[in-house]
Parts: structure tokens; sequence; C-alpha cells
């Protein structure tokens, strides 16, 4: 399990795993009214660039990333599944390119 460090000056520090222990599992997830893949990627990932993720995940149900259906059922994936990680920024802008691509 790969942990990283977070700090913000220096004397405060975070282990990434610890804040967001749960990205390095998938979830099934029932969407509520609200609900936004971005929202819930910033929640599980740290980043809401990560919400391609989620709609890679789930395209076979969500037909629009920008119109998601309430009470469907979704998987998060789990961080590792994409490398997803909220302090790397290769990581953020593999996301950003993936976004850039689905919006053509």
């Amino acid at each position: 399990r790969r942990q990283r460090q977070m700090c913000i000056r220096d004397s405060y520090c975070i282990v990434i795993s610890e804040l967001i222990p749960e990205a390095n599992r998938a979830e099934q997830v029932r969407l509520r009214p609200g609900d936004r893949l971005s929202r819930l990627a910033l929640k599980k990932y740290g980043h809401k660039a990560f919400w391609v993720y989620i709609y890679e995940e789930n395209r076979m149900r969500l037909k629009d990333p920008d119109n998601i259906p309430v009470g469907a059922v979704i998987t998060l994936p789990a961080a590792s599944k994409y490398q997803i990680d909220p302090t790397d920024t290769n990581s953020v802008n593999r996301a950003l390119l993936l976004q850039r691509s689905l919006h053509r």
C-alpha cells in the first residue's frame, strides 16, 4: 500500500491514505438528488478531476456524465485501479486529459 505525505507549511503534515482510507477500496453508492460525479470524486479521492474514472467505471449505467439518474447504484472504483493520487500532478493531469476527450 502506497502512502504519500502532504505538508502544508513545514509544521503540518498528513499521510494521504489516512486522510482518505476509503479511496483504496471500491464501493457501491446509490445516487441521491444533488449528487454530482465531481462531488463524489472530491469526497472519495480528494480531487474533483477524478470524476472521469467514476464515469468510466459506470459507462453502462450512466449515458451522460452531466445528467446522472437519481436512485441509480454505481461503483466508485478503488483508487489503485486508475492510479488515482490527488497529490500527484501527473495523476490529476491524466484525469483532466481524459475529461477533455469525453467532451469532444
